[in-house]
């Protein structure tokens, strides 16, 4: 089954930053209200705090920014500024700026790893799996570490090492969504279609209606035979996001499957507005034949 679905990234600032927050002049939802913060310290925890407390990776940006600006040498608030691009998406951003960390600590294990974030979101697989493992080298064991590199060998054909990475990611900390999800692919990916199917389902659990999620979880269904089952979770994918298109083309694929050409050719219509590439290869599948191997399904990470 090919691949074509955006694998999840994942960040975490270091829980040593959050210790080190002041608690005064804060608004409730612990963004200063006012512009009295002077030190490179104050500034680089606010940023923090809009980060966990607020979710607002903008303004943690222009805080990670001023506290630069306060202390130029400020390797916590460089290395900041490169996890708020990360998050922002801004990839090559990132990337540069934990290169260049690198040339002044190559010692930096949480920086090797957050390279490896950025190179995995890239899709750069093989690099980001040098960077994760040199973190790892270094001692860093945490289950988002481990996570992004068995992504990583994931991506590369290491199944096997990819699981035990997830096993060893899931030992720490179980309740990573993310993680489940990633280790359902590879279960799947490996023809243990009912292991996969609980891995799944628990990151289902831990983060309920995502369309990525739930479409795995019907193509996994579909491998063990639950046409109705399958079903389903394809359309509980697409209530979740309509403009979800491989969710589209995979119950057309199953209405397919059970003879229901009408159905098919609906779900066709409303696929050519979405992805004219699932669309064409949905209508060679109904013209030519009315039963379509399972192998057809689409299934990502």
């Amino acid at each position: 089954m090919k691949n074509i679905f955006t694998i999840f990234a994942i960040i975490f600032l270091s829980s040593t930053l959050v210790a080190q927050i002041e608690k005064s002049n804060l608004s409730p939802d612990g963004i200063k209200t006012d512009s009295t913060a002077k030190t490179y310290t104050e500034l680089n925890n606010l940023g923090v705090k809009a980060v966990i407390d607020a979710q607002n990776n903008e303004l943690a940006l222009e805080y990670f920014n001023e506290a630069l600006k306060a202390n130029p040498e400020c390797f916590i608030c460089k290395t900041n500024i490169g996890r708020a691009n990360l998050r922002l998406g801004n990839l090559d951003e990132a990337i540069t700026i934990f290169n260049e960390l690198l040339k002044v600590k190559p010692d930096s294990a949480e920086v090797w790893a957050s390279l490896g974030e950025a190179l995995n979101a890239q899709q750069e697989f093989e690099e980001s799996r040098k960077a994760s493992e040199k973190a790892i080298d270094l001692g860093l064991e945490d289950p988002i570490t481990f996570t992004n590199y068995a992504i990583s060998l994931k991506s590369l054909g290491e199944r096997k090492k990819a699981l035990k990475y997830l096993d060893k990611s899931l030992a720490l900390n179980e309740s990573f969504a993310e993680t489940h999800s990633n280790r359902g692919v590879v279960l799947f990916e490996m023809g243990n279609f009912k292991k996969a199917l609980i891995s799944l389902n628990e990151a289902n659990k831990l983060m309920p209606n995502n369309a990525n999620i739930l479409n795995n979880i019907g193509v996994t269904l579909d491998s063990l035979g639950k046409r109705r089952e399958a079903r389903e979770s394809y359309q509980a994918a697409i209530d979740s996001d309509a403009n979800f298109p491989i969710a589209q083309y995979n119950l057309a694929a199953n209405f397919l499957e059970v003879g229901e050409r009408d159905m098919a050719y609906k779900k066709l219509n409303l696929l050519k507005t979405m992805d004219v590439g699932l669309a064409n290869k949905l209508q060679q599948m109904i013209w030519g034949k009315f039963v379509v191997n399972i192998s057809n399904r689409k299934i990502g990470h």
